[in-house]
């Protein structure tokens, strides 16, 4: 009688030791992959964390240009290095303007402008088919510029142009193809980087390798260079461009 108490009281012994180690290891098990799951976490936090400062020490502009497709960074002179959409911007060396605009001017002075509606002369931002005169913007059709002074015309206008002479208010261009006389109600004088072109008033210029200054329609085109050429993309499907005339 006492052998079988003690056996069974053994046997009770073996069996809640046995219970309690299964419970303890089955918990030892779970905060195990727990604590795995944890590292993994960890460890893939600090790869992407690693990623990202080189990503930023290697961008100019200190981040990946990835809000859209085909983004671009301009380190411009104003606001400093900045992405941006060639869909909708371009960049100058320095200078970030709109898709169809140009910069004038130099440093952090530098403007963007219209060139269907302005003129850089100088870094001096003027309108279209005006001059400039001791820094001031003047209409030469009924003024002229007398030793740095403005001074009303008295004579009908008319100004040599190469071997010819514009009147009726025609005005005397610069084109890179030679001088040329135009209408300035209807068409102006577009300067692309150095070189100018006679275009129809509403349009803007492009400089073409082996073509020269090419006028197009910025509502539908626009001029895909930073540089002294380019190609004319279209602004819906900008990877379609052309290098030559219509």
């Amino acid at each position: 009688m006492q052998s079988s108490c003690w056996s069974n009281y053994h046997q009770y012994d073996y069996d809640h030791h046995f219970h309690t180690d299964n419970k303890t290891s089955h918990l030892c098990h779970e905060v195990w992959v727990v604590f795995k799951n944890k590292m993994k976490s960890i460890l893939l936090a600090c790869v992407l964390v690693l990623l990202f400062y080189s990503t930023h020490a290697q961008s100019p502009c200190g981040y990946s240009c990835n809000f859209g497709a085909g983004d671009l960074c301009c380190s411009d002179v104003r606001l400093g290095p900045t992405c941006y959409s060639p869909r909708t911007h371009q960049c100058f060396s320095n200078t970030l303007c709109g898709l169809n605009d140009r910069p004038c001017g130099t440093g952090a002075q530098t403007v963007c402008y219209n060139p269907t509606t302005h003129v850089c002369l100088n870094g001096k931002l003027c309108g279209i088919s005006q001059d400039v005169c001791n820094g001031v913007c003047y209409d030469r059709r009924f003024y002229s510029c007398s030793n740095g002074i403005i001074v009303g015309r008295q004579d009908p206008f008319s100004e040599p142009c190469g071997s010819n002479t514009c009147s009726n208010f025609q005005l005397c261009g610069q084109a890179f193809n030679g001088p040329t006389c135009y209408d300035s109600n209807t068409s102006f004088l577009c300067t692309f980087i150095t070189a100018n072109a006679v275009c129809p008033r509403g349009q803007a210029c492009c400089g073409i390798r082996s073509v020269g200054i090419v006028c197009y329609d910025p509502s539908v085109e626009f001029c895909n260079s930073n540089a002294q050429f380019g190609a004319i993309c279209r602004r819906d499907n900008p990877s379609i461009c052309r290098t030559s005339t219509i």
